[in-house]
């Protein structure tokens, strides 16, 4: 992402699509930081470009990548994450899609 220029509705679809891909093996934990990330994306990339938001974005992947290490590490605990919140995380997803006609 740090080396596009431009960023389109198909790109945010592209990052929306890796969260059903991490829900199989990623703990709720790193999937809250993913849906978090996706917002930062979704927001800065309203006026299709990340001119001035490189540092918004260097943070927010941090921010996953260090909740993706404590998983590896088996540091993440999902006590705070029932059965049902983590399927409507998994759900929410696709209903936050930027192709949900408005």
């Amino acid at each position: 992402m740090s080396i596009l220029e431009k960023f389109a509705d198909r790109d945010i679809v592209r990052l929306q699509f890796i969260t059903h891909k991490l829900s199989i093996i990623a703990s709720p934990e790193v999937l809250d930081e993913y849906h978090s990330f996706l917002n930062v994306i979704k927001v800065i990339s309203e006026d299709k470009s990340f001119a001035g938001d490189m540092y918004k974005i260097h943070e927010s992947l941090s921010n996953l990548t260090i909740k993706i290490r404590k998983d590896i590490l088996g540091e993440n605990q999902s006590v705070n994450y029932t059965e049902t919140r983590i399927i409507e995380m998994i759900r929410n997803n696709s209903s936050n899609s930027s192709l949900k006609p408005k």
